[in-house]
């Protein structure tokens, strides 16, 4: 993989690259801490993995300066490797990806609005809208998108819920539904890196007010874009008395184009996610060795 390749390319990746980028990514966690050496170094780097991490016991409370921290762990690793990937015939014709599109393109569409709520369970987040997201005014609304079935069929939801009834998640399942870039484009790959890059204050922003347990990526480049962003900061979790914090997970996209990984291998990966939640609701997830990143 090239290094400045994005991987929401979903439909070309293999499961080998699906499982280095795992290791790489893992889980994060937003936090607020309640005090801070004076000095921190301000250079901007990305995040570089340990592959020896763990996720044993818990811990959590209250605090006041935005931390970023980030998890490595093997466990992840394996997680949403595809077991059966489906590899493109020789004689397929690749589509061929479109330009940029400057925003007057789709100015005819309406951005989607978030639902989030306070302390809510999990908060999933798009890349962006949809075309036929943005048409019905719903979000993962394509007829060919498998995020509503994955939901319902990890456990997340007790039942299928449509994409019209993508409001009523916060108060009947404590999900939040948002989106890294608020404007709707027919292809991720319409919307420029600097666009991406520059929305991603403001949904740390969003995250920070609204503090759900944990904020799932609904694609693997986000998560990219979301570390070529953050700064990290080695710190000794003893100078941090309390925190409350949001663990980062990803997950594949949901969209029916990406054949690599199959509606089976989705759901387990949001399987796994439920299974997260459960470990950090019962107070069975230690994160006392991620290394901080600082907003």
């Amino acid at each position: 993989m090239k290094k400045e390749e994005l991987v929401e390319d979903e439909q070309t990746a293999n499961s080998s690259s699906h499982l280095l980028f795992k290791k790489a990514i893992t889980t994060y966690s937003l936090q607020k801490a309640t005090s801070l050496p004076s000095t921190l170094p301000v250079k901007r780097s990305r995040i570089s993995s340990n592959p020896d991490g763990n996720q044993t016991g818990s811990s959590s409370s209250t605090s006041s300066t935005p931390i970023l921290t980030a998890e490595p762990s093997n466990k992840k690793a394996k997680l949403s490797t595809s077991t059966h990937p489906e590899k493109p015939s020789k004689g397929k014709i690749r589509q061929v990806k479109r330009g940029i599109a400057p925003p007057e393109k789709y100015s005819h569409l309406k951005p989607l609005p978030d639902y989030l709520g306070t302390n809510l369970d999990i908060v999933f987040c798009g890349i962006n809208p949809g075309q036929k997201s943005a048409q019905i005014g719903h979000h993962f609304g394509g007829p060919t998108n498998h995020f509503w079935i994955c939901l319902h069929e990890s456990g997340l939801t007790t039942e299928r819920l449509k994409p019209t009834e993508d409001a009523t998640l916060p108060e009947r399942f404590s999900i939040g539904l948002t989106n890294l870039v608020p404007r709707p484009t027919a292809e991720q790959n319409e919307l420029s890196r600097a666009e991406r890059t520059s929305s991603v204050p403001d949904l740390l922003e969003k995250i920070l007010e609204s503090k759900p347990r944990i904020l799932c990526f609904v694609g693997l480049g986000i998560t990219q874009i979301i570390k070529s962003q953050l700064i990290p900061v080695c710190i000794s979790r003893c100078l941090i008395a309390s925190f409350l914090e949001t663990l980062f997970f990803a997950v594949a996209s949901t969209s029916g184009r990406v054949v690599q990984y199959q509606r089976k291998d989705k759901i387990e990966q949001f399987r796994e996610l439920r299974n997260l939640l459960v470990k950090v609701k019962n107070g069975e997830f230690d994160s006392s060795g991620i290394p901080l990143i600082k907003k």
